[in-house]
């Protein structure tokens, strides 16, 4: 199970995402990202969090829907704008959740990808709904390992992201940071909205922090508390074998 930094979660204090779930995609992200080599993709890229963990001598390349974040390329996932065998390693972090078809998802990312990369995937197992309506899908590290299989992958690693206690106090702790957030937007007109975040994220911090700690040890020495998570990490193989349509 991946496990957050100390610096990660000042880091985490000081953003506007103050999310249990995000610090430990991060750390997921930390610990396996820098084996990617080559020309990396990152499908649905977002505001690129994971960059600065690939190896300095490789090329990173972002995609995204539509020209946000300053991608570098437009495209979907079920169509992605590239040749065979054009990258040397692809990163797909909660995004196959919003793809009504997952596993042809996962048939395009293995024709754009050279035999033998490397594939970085995160979904939630355990979560609300978001970017309504295109939420579709949950997954277990089950169903993710038969799609990737099914798409001419090979599981390399598997990381459990949380597990029952750390996803509860996760959904608590989100949902009364929201409200948080609600209840102190008229600071974004005394302050600014970057003191506002600033200001709130630092107010809720030591709550959040607190019984995350605490969710973190029950999940390590109460058994069962493994059979729930909020999300699972896998880094797979491409295995360069013919993929079904």
């Amino acid at each position: 199970m991946a496990r957050p930094s100390i610096s990660a979660f000042f880091r985490f204090a000081l953003r506007s995402n103050l999310y249990a779930s995000k610090i430990r995609l991060d750390a997921s992200a930390r610990a396996l990202v820098p084996r990617l080599s080559g020309r990396v993709l990152d499908v649905g890229a977002g505001a690129q969090p994971y960059r600065r963990y690939l190896p300095g001598e490789g090329e990173y390349v972002s995609m995204e829907l539509g020209e946000s974040h300053g991608a570098d390329i437009v495209g979907s996932v079920l169509d992605i704008p590239a040749d065979d065998d054009s990258y040397g390693g692809v990163i797909c972090t909660e995004v196959i959740e919003h793809i009504s078809d997952p596993a042809a998802a996962i048939r395009e990312i293995h024709r754009v990808s050279e035999p033998g990369s490397l594939l970085y995937l995160t979904a939630p197992m355990s979560w609300g709904l978001h970017y309504e309506p295109t939420d579709y899908y949950r997954f277990t590290r089950y169903g993710l390992a038969a799609i990737l299989e099914q798409g001419g992958y090979r599981v390399v690693e598997t990381r459990q992201i949380g597990g029952v206690f750390t996803m509860t106090a996760a959904r608590v702790s989100d949902t009364m940071v929201s409200l948080l957030y609600r209840i102190g937007f008229p600071l974004k007109y005394v302050v600014g909205n970057r003191a506002r975040i600033s200001i709130l994220s630092l107010i809720a911090f030591p709550v959040v922090a607190l019984v995350d700690a605490f969710a973190t040890i029950a999940d390590a020495v109460i058994p069962g508390s493994r059979k729930d998570a909020l999300g699972w990490a896998i880094l797979a193989e491409n295995m360069d074998e013919p993929v079904p349509k």
